[in-house]
């Protein structure tokens, strides 16, 4: 099928036509994916469809394989008009060629969350370089979303970033995840930011969770309490015990239940 005749049946109105030439749509090359991208906004929802499927399969048809002659092409051809769906499918196959192009989409309002999606997914240090450099850009409601990309990523570089973003009230929550994904040079002194990083940390748990048994908070202590339990050491037990004692009544409930574990 010519690519003429490919793009006819997409847009025509011949059903069987339409199916047999999306289904086909990866033997194509990325030429025919500008009109592609237009017919996904076609007012026949028919025809929408069947050009969404097609850049869908064309995608597929390259798939993972770095060295298919067809995937820079197509990754290229995808990321000269941003939609949803091409952002959507460059978190697939784009790669640093593609991360500039991605990156100003983080600008726009409807497109900035399948932009951040796509740099999330793809590999190499200009997509976490990309991620950070958005953070300060960024309007203050989308940069906990950057905050947890960086985290889902593990971006050890972004950890002071992370670190300062505690400060913000608005931002703490998304931050005290990152932290707790990437690790950090040191223990965060913020409580619940470091609860997070003992669960990243297993080397350093122990101590951190012995430290915050003290703390004056009771959902601190039982948290710690938690942590210690997952450990299930014989040093964990020795510092779960003094907490069945507990003046506290929830933290002396959490401890017992804790305490089950090890006997």
């Amino acid at each position: 099928m010519t690519q003429q005749e490919f793009l006819n049946a997409i847009a025509g109105t011949d059903i069987e036509k339409r199916f047999a030439a999306w289904r086909s749509a990866g033997e194509q090359s990325a030429d025919v994916v500008p009109r592609l991208v237009e017919l996904t906004d076609a007012k026949d929802p028919g025809v929408a469809k069947a050009a969404t499927e097609a850049l869908t399969t064309m995608t597929h048809a390259v798939g993972k394989d770095l060295n298919d002659p067809k995937r820079a092409p197509l990754a290229e051809a995808l990321n000269k008009k941003h939609t949803a769906l091409t952002l959507r499918l460059l978190s697939n196959i784009g790669g640093d060629a593609q991360i500039d192009g991605i990156a100003v989409s983080l600008r726009d309002p409807e497109l900035r969350e399948e932009a951040i999606y796509a740099l999330e997914r793809i590999p190499g240090t200009k997509a976490e370089d990309a991620i950070i450099a958005a953070f300060a850009k960024a309007a203050p409601e989308f940069q906990p979303r950057i905050l947890y990309a960086l985290g889902h990523r593990k971006v050890k570089k972004a950890a002071a970033l992370a670190q300062s973003a505690l400060r913000n009230p608005a931002l703490k929550p998304a931050a005290e995840w990152a932290i707790g994904r990437i690790g950090a040079p040191v223990v965060p002194e913020d409580p619940h930011a470091a609860l997070r990083y003992a669960e990243a940390n297993p080397a350093q748990a122990m101590a951190i969770y012995k430290k915050l048994l003290g703390a004056p908070e009771e959902h601190l202590q039982c948290a710690a309490l938690v942590g210690l339990g997952r450990i299930g050491s014989a040093e964990a037990a020795q510092a779960v015990f003094p907490k069945l004692k507990s003046a506290d009544r929830k933290v002396r409930l959490t401890a017992a239940q804790v305490w089950a574990r090890f006997v």
